[in-house]
């Protein structure tokens, strides 16, 4: 009968979103109507009891049976009401449902069409609150033993860039990964994450020194000898200094040790500063 919203519009919690004719909606609203109707009849019996009982002329067991049946009816009307509520309820005519938006939010698909036959199970509408979306991760098993609740997530995609906060660490692996589902949770009041889009994000892990620690991209990593080396500006030119590397997140990985941070690294073209490394080596040998 009504499609009241369309794709991208807003809507409030409790707002009337479609109105649909049913069969069955007129079923229910007739029950409360008849269910009204036998509770005002109970209620009218249970005072004429209580009128005979008092001037004696009625016995108590009348009196009580009477209560009792005003109790049951006012049991069925609340109960008839309450399935009508869970249908949906108004919608202006007997046989009409309202069906109301039971979050707020912004529509953000409408498959359904004004004259269209439903089934119960129709989905009419999707509405999702976008102020506050979820970033679903899965992380190895070690690597999730050391997050938390309120752990900082970095997100980043083409031309945007924010943090988030895990928000759940799941006790159990997921069957099919073998990895550990982890919930983020970011603010996007303003509109600029999309529900779907792949992103990347790195985690601080906890112990890993947080935003304190040195993070240099994996690309300035080489390894030398069998051991990790940064190489480093000096005057003379880059030199290979061996550093302890933590953990990787993303295209950073943590220095644990070899560096203070101030230091200029380079951070792309250092493969050829390695093979650089090797020929001064071979020519020193020689």
């Amino acid at each position: 009968v009504a499609l009241t919203r369309n794709l991208g519009q807003s809507v409030g919690r409790g707002q009337t979103i479609a109105i649909i004719e049913s069969r069955e909606a007129a079923q229910l609203k007739g029950e409360v109507e008849a269910s009204r109707a036998r509770l005002a009849l109970a209620n009218s019996n249970l005072s004429r009891e209580q009128r005979l009982f008092a001037q004696r002329v009625s016995p108590e067991q009348d009196l009580i049976a009477a209560r009792t049946a005003a109790i049951e009816a006012s049991i069925a009307y609340r109960q008839a009401q309450s399935q009508v509520s869970a249908a949906g309820g108004g919608g202006g005519g007997l046989n009409r449902l309202g069906i109301v938006a039971p979050i707020g939010g912004q529509v953000i698909a409408r498959p359904v069409v004004l004259g269209q036959t439903v089934a119960a199970d129709t989905e009419l509408y999707r509405i999702a609150n976008l102020g506050r979306v979820s970033l679903a991760l899965n992380l190895k098993p070690e690597d999730a033993g050391r997050v938390r609740p309120g752990n900082v997530v970095m997100v980043t995609a083409p031309g945007r860039q924010t943090s988030a906060r895990i928000s759940f660490v799941s006790p159990a692996l997921d069957p099919e990964t073998r990895q550990v589902p982890v919930i983020a949770t970011l603010d996007n009041r303003g509109g600029q994450w999309r529900v779907g889009e792949p992103v990347s994000a790195s985690v601080q892990l906890s112990g890993s020194g947080g935003n304190s620690a040195i993070r240099v991209p994996t690309t300035a990593v080489q390894t030398v000898e069998g051991k990790s080396v940064v190489f480093v500006r000096t005057p003379k030119g880059f030199q290979a200094t061996p550093v302890t590397l933590g953990d990787a997140a993303g295209d950073t990985v943590i220095v644990r040790s070899g560096l203070t941070g101030r230091e200029q690294i380079a951070t792309t073209g250092s493969f050829t500063l390695k093979a650089e490394l090797g020929k001064g080596e071979a020519a020193h040998e020689d």
